[in-house]
Parts: C-alpha cells; structure tokens; sequence
C-alpha cells in the first residue's frame, strides 16, 4: 500500500477500534467524546478519549528497498471528570486500561472501510500508561487524566505514492 493512503487507514482503524466499542454493551459505552485531532475548538463532554498521533519511525532495521514497515506511536488522552480529583483520577486510570483493551479486542480484526486490507497492522505495542493532569486555563488545578501510549507498526510501499 502507498505511504499517503496507509498513514490515513492506520488513523482512521484505530478511531475505528474505539468507536466500535463507543456502543451499547460495548468497553466504551460511556464514552462522550472521541477526538482525533491535534485541537479540538469544540466542547468535550467527559468521558473523553483524544488520540494524538506522535512521530513516525523506520520499525527495526531501514533500508532501501520500496517496502518499509514503520512504527507510529499514538498517545490516547483519556478524561473522566469528577467533582473529586482522587475520583477523578481512578476513572482515568480505568478509561485508559478500557481503551487498551478495545484496540487489543479490535486489532486487524475489523475494519473503518471495506476497502482497507484486513490486516493492516504487523503489531502493537504498549510504551507507557502514565498518569497526570491537564491545565485548566485560569485556574490553579488540572483536571487529572490518564494517558496509554501504544506503537504501531505496518509496511508501506515507497514507490506507490499518490496526490490526496
């Protein structure tokens, strides 16, 4: 597959993964809000998943055929408010280990677009699960929030490279 079509299936399958647990009886039924973008101007209602795609990296060794499997690491903000932060905190933790689970459940096992190959992953990773908080603009406390980070990795073709 070309490198400008695969980077754009690889986004949208992942949004895909957790939409498709964003149902009733799904891991994410509770989930408000999905954000696949770096800014958002629109309101989030909480519980709030916010994907960020991060860099993009030759997976194990580079060379100079046309085939190049590459890693792309997407960090998964996951928000879920409460009047107490302890609360607040625990309801992060277990948004980010329920946004793990969805991937893993999803993983090459469903597709955004009929279209898109039926394995489109070679592997997932996890990097980290971290806790932490997000500003609050004037104000002095953060709401907290938690964030699972996961590397993915899949081939592309150099030489099948198109215009959008």
């Amino acid at each position: 597959m070309d490198v400008v079509n695969q980077t754009d299936v690889v986004t949208r399958n992942i949004k895909h993964y957790l939409e498709h647990e964003n149902q009733i009886n799904g891991l994410l039924e509770d989930v408000e809000t999905i954000i696949k973008s770096y800014r958002s101007d629109e309101p989030i209602d909480t519980p709030c998943v916010w994907i960020n795609k991060q860099e993009t990296v030759p997976y194990d060794k580079n060379n100079l055929s046309n085939t190049q499997s590459l890693q792309t690491t997407y960090e998964f903000v996951c928000i879920d408010y409460d009047e107490d932060l302890e609360t607040a905190q625990d309801k992060s933790e277990n948004l980010a280990a329920r946004v793990l689970a969805s991937i893993l459940r999803n993983f090459n096992q469903i597709r955004e677009d009929e279209n898109d190959p039926l394995r489109i992953f070679l592997k997932v990773s996890l990097k980290n699960l971290t806790v932490g908080s997000i500003p609050i603009r004037g104000k002095l406390d953060g709401i907290p929030a938690s964030s699972v980070t996961l590397d993915f990795v899949y081939s592309i073709d150099w030489l099948k490279c198109r215009k959008l």
